[in-house]
Formats: structure tokens, sequence, C-alpha cells
């Protein structure tokens, strides 16, 4: 009786798995021997453990991250203030100059004085009292080879030229003051001419400082002023430049800013701009520059453009000797290589050191290391950017 029950139900077990939708069982129970049975059910095992592993790796991801894109933009009542760098094309001031380098009174005083525009040396075709000039044309020009700490001396005071930035906050009738002006590394122009650059809300260098958040509606009012008497008779033309920027970020004006020329009023519109680009496993392959801009003191690259330019930096001044070749634009304090040794044969003993160095081929060098830079650079997974639109609201003419 026992045995026949038994019986009944493994044929019916049988049947019942033969016919199951299941993908393997059926050729599990119809194998007939036992040898092929267990490998099939061994591997019909490893199958099903491998789907629920498969499952649960999948659902850990698609619940760690985002699967949906989602686009917002969104204008905000305040925003984080930028950084504003401006920089006097005249970074040497003519009378600080011949204090401690040979210059002379113009030979030709009434040809001297046609050469420039009314009042900036010259009063009615007669020079100003004790004006003097460099010994020869573009000798202030070679200051730019300089280190900064070196020509220091001879560049304007903060305070000199950005003599005002005030806050505006409508419709509050207070105004505040911009910050903090600081002295900010050498800009190099394309004209390799000495620079003086000074910014306002920077915190480049200072890691636990938090740039201040204003309305978006606030107007930043300041002026600049560079005396026409004192700029070097080499540049025929005044101006400066302004560029507004990140405030954990260095910025070149003469790359990056808007040029603004000498007695005249202009009013700027600023677009500030951010994206958040996903990490791993997202092929952004983007990196946080700002969390490494922290541990490393508040300086370094806070984005993709100013890595590439330091990556170059770093490379080209291992092979010159420690000098920042002059194709570099990013701003450094380093003196930079010289592009030829022609000037350095007549110029005098005070530069009679650096003149001894070796001049460099910098395109020869950049072609050897921005393929490199430029792959090694990752984009920036908070990348900001700050447009600016320049509009001119008034103009004085100067005199003639």
């Amino acid at each position: 009786m026992w045995n026949k029950k038994k019986v009944e139900f493994s044929e019916y077990a049988k049947n019942l798995y033969s016919n199951s939708l299941v993908t393997g069982i059926p050729e599990i129970v119809i194998a007939n021997n036992w040898r092929v049975r267990l490998i099939r059910l061994a591997i019909f095992i490893c199958c099903i453990v491998g789907f629920i592993y498969q499952s649960l790796d999948f659902m850990d991801l698609y619940w760690k991250y985002p699967t949906i894109l989602d686009i917002q933009i969104t204008r905000k009542d305040e925003i984080m203030m930028p950084a504003i760098t401006a920089c006097d094309a005249n970074g040497v001031r003519l009378s600080l100059y011949c204090k401690h380098y040979p210059c002379r009174k113009p030979l030709l005083e009434h040809r001297f004085c046609r050469c420039y525009p009314a009042g900036r040396y010259c009063n009615r075709r007669e020079l100003y009292p004790g004006i003097m000039i460099p010994l020869k044309v573009g000798d202030i020009s070679r200051t730019f080879f300089l280190a900064e700490e070196d020509r220091r001396h001879l560049m304007p005071r903060g305070e000199d030229f950005v003599t005002s930035c005030s806050l505006n906050r409508p419709p509050l009738p207070v105004v505040k003051n911009c910050g903090n002006l600081t002295l900010a590394p050498a800009c190099p122009n394309k004209i390799n001419e000495p620079t003086a650059c000074f910014s306002i809300n920077s915190v480049y260098g200072h890691p636990q400082k938090k740039p201040p958040n204003i309305s978006a509606s606030t107007a930043i009012e300041f002026e600049l002023f560079s005396p026409p008497i004192e700029y070097d008779p080499a540049l025929m033309e005044m101006y400066k430049q302004v560029s507004l920027h990140s405030p954990y970020a260095l910025s070149n004006p003469f790359v990056e800013g808007l040029l603004l020329r000498s007695e005249r009023s202009y009013k700027i519109f600023v677009k500030q701009t951010v994206k958040h680009l996903m990490g791993p496993p997202y092929d952004t392959n983007c990196f946080d520059y700002l969390e490494e801009w922290r541990r490393n003191g508040g300086r370094g690259p806070p984005n993709r453009s100013d890595c590439v330019q330091l990556c170059k930096k770093k490379s080209q001044m291992s092979q010159t000797g420690g000098c920042v070749p002059t194709n570099i634009w990013y701003p450094s304090n380093e003196k930079r290589c010289y592009s030829g040794t022609k000037w350095c044969a007549d110029y005098g003993m005070s530069f009679a050191e650096e003149c001894k160095q070796p001049s460099w081929n910098n395109e020869k060098i950049e072609r050897n290391e921005t393929n490199t830079c430029e792959t090694e650079c990752r984009p920036a997974c908070w990348p900001g950017e700050t447009k600016a639109l320049k509009k001119k609201r008034s103009c004085e003419r100067e005199e003639e």
C-alpha cells in the first residue's frame, strides 16, 4: 500500500515538472541518466544565482543614482558675488622707473609733444616740469621678463589704481564697500608689456574663506585711475582690462576680459551659469576640482582650462630652467623666459645676470605638451561660467 502511493506520487511529480513552463526544469526531469540530471541541475542553480546577483547589483545602482534626465533652469534671487580682476596695461609707473634706472629729458620737445594727445606729457606743446623718459624706446617693456617681486617697487598701489568700489543693493539705500583689494599674480598680455593687476573678492589662497552672496539686482560700481603722465612712452594707447570670474580662480583679463579705454564710463551686464555633472558610473568623467583646491590650501586649478595651463606651465618650466614661457597666459609671479636675446646686448648692467640665460623656442615646447595636458585634465563636476556684456554708457572726449 505504501509503495503504491509512493509510485503514484513520483509519477505525478514527474509529469508535473516535465510539463513546467520554467525553462530548464523539463530537461532535468526527463533526463534518463542521473549524472546528466545532476549536471543540468547544477547549471540551472548557477543560472538562478547569477540572475539574482545581477538583479540586486542593478537595483543597487538604480536606487543610488537618478536614472531620469532632469534639466532645471532657475533664476535665483541671490547669487555668489563674482571676483573682479582689473589690470592696468601700464604696469610700471614712469616716475618710479626713472628713480631706479637711467632716464633723460626728451631731446626734441615740440616733436615729442606732437606724438601724444594733449595733456599726457605736455601742455600746449610744452613739457610738464620734471618729465623724464627712458634712454631707449622699449626699456620699460623689458621689465616684463622679471619676476613680479623684482618689479613691485615700480608698480602702482592698488588703492591708487582702484580708487573706489561699492555695492548698491536696490531698493535699499545702503552702499557697501566691495571688500578686500589684493595684488593678483602677473597677467601677461600679447605684446609682452609689464602689467599691474588687482583682484576684488578673491578667495584664492584662502581655503576656509567663503565668497559672499549678493542680490541678483546688485550693482557693483568701481573706478579705475591711471595718470596719463605715468604711462610708458612706448604705449601709444591708454587702456585697462577687466574680467569677472569665479572667486576661487585666477583670471587673466587680457585673455578672458573686456577692454576699457581711458576717460570712458561703461555698464557691464553679468550672466552666471553653473552646471552639475554626475560622477561615476556616468560617462561624464568629471573631477571635483574645488575639493582638490581646498586640500591644496586654496591654490590650484578650479576648472579644466586652468588645469591645462598649469600642466603646461609645470612641464615647460622643467625644460626652461625655472622660467615661464611667454605662451603661458595663466597668471604667474615667476620670471618669464626671453623669446630672444637681442635686447640684452645693450641694456646695461641692471639685467646682466638675467641676460646670460638662454632664450627658448616656445612654439616647439608647446606642441610637445598640449596633447598630454588636455588628456590628463578632466572636465569639472561643477563648471561655472561668468559672462559679461559690455555697453558704453557715456564717453568723455579726450583733449586734443
